[in-house]
This record gives C-alpha cells, sequence and structure tokens, in this order.
C-alpha cells in the first residue's frame, strides 16, 4: 500500500480515536455514577442505566484500543497485513473498518470457528 493511502488511513484513525475518547470522557461516566433513591422503581431504572453506560464504555474502550493498535501497525509499518496470514487485508475493507486485523477469508473463519455448532433436530 502506498504511503498516501496509509497517511489517509492514519488520519482516519487519529480522528477515530479523539472521537471515541471525547464521547467516553463524559457522556458514560456521568452515568455510571451511583445514586440513591428511596422509590425502588427509580433505583431500578438508575441501575439499568448505569448497566447500559458500562456496556457503552466497555465497547468504546475495545474499539479504542482496537484504533490504537492499527496506529500501532502504522508506525511500525505493518499495517494492512493480516495478523493471521501475514496477506494484505483489501482496500476496500480497511475503508470500511480502518482497524481491521484480519484479512475477510481470516475474519470469517475465525467467526465461523466461534460460532455455535448446535442443531436442534425436531423429532418427526
Amino acid at each position: 500500500m502506498d504511503k498516501t493511502k496509509i497517511k489517509s488511513f492514519q488520519t482516519t484513525l487519529e480522528n477515530m480515536a479523539r472521537e471515541i475518547s471525547r464521547q467516553a470522557n463524559e457522556q458514560d461516566r456521568r452515568a455510571i455514577v451511583v445514586e440513591t433513591s428511596a422509590e425502588q422503581c427509580e433505583q431500578d431504572v438508575l441501575a439499568a442505566q448505569r448497566d447500559m453506560a458500562v456496556q457503552s464504555l466497555s465497547r468504546r474502550t475495545r474499539l479504542l484500543r482496537d484504533v490504537n493498535a492499527a496506529l500501532a501497525r502504522i508506525r511500525e509499518g505493518s499495517y494492512g497485513e493480516c495478523l493471521e496470514c501475514d496477506g494484505p487485508i483489501g482496500e476496500r475493507r480497511l475503508r470500511a473498518v480502518p482497524q481491521a486485523r484480519h484479512c475477510i477469508a481470516c475474519q470469517e473463519r475465525m467467526e465461523g470457528s466461534s460460532q455455535c455448532s448446535f442443531r436442534v433436530q425436531w423429532a418427526a
């Protein structure tokens, strides 16, 4: 991949990292704060809001980790190479998922192997 394209992906990833960090800073952390209320219904609602905020913060943290790892691969010179097979990650895939670590074939194989193979058999 040429340097111009890599620089473009680097800019995209840096912008993603800034946006993820900005969103996570206040929005989710504010919702995680424990509030007390006399009403059980209010406590249940606040607990559900905290759970959703924690899940959202966790997703953003994982995404930020993946974006930072992609930026590290750019610095190392290995960006765009599949971590599984060392083959190239297609440019279309990188445009869609700039933090991608695997080529489509390896990603599909990994997702396929993690899927449950349990099948329900209906009695005739």
